[in-house]
């Protein structure tokens, strides 16, 4: 996961996925990093209530931009066509 909050500290996002229950690595947007996904995908990455996610690809290309909670199995389901 990617935290939007450019400005979050480690042990804040530390305890944000230990309390959701994420087992997944977490890495916090450099203000740039952010830009550049918003150039992308549109400002609705910006928004984490949206739940906003994509795919990238083992040849490093990203999927469409999809918002809204998916299951794992609904993730693994569209990875799988």
């Amino acid at each position: 996961g990617i935290s939007v909050e450019t400005n979050i500290d480690n042990a804040t996002l530390a305890e944000y996925v230990t309390n959701t229950g994420f087992d997944w690595p977490f890495a916090v947007a450099t203000p740039e990093m952010l830009q550049s996904l918003a150039d992308q995908f549109g400002r609705t990455i910006a928004n984490p209530p949206s739940t906003p996610h994509f795919i990238i690809a083992p040849d490093g290309t990203a999927g469409e931009l999809v918002t809204g909670f998916e299951t794992p199995e609904e993730i693994i389901g569209r990875l799988q066509g």
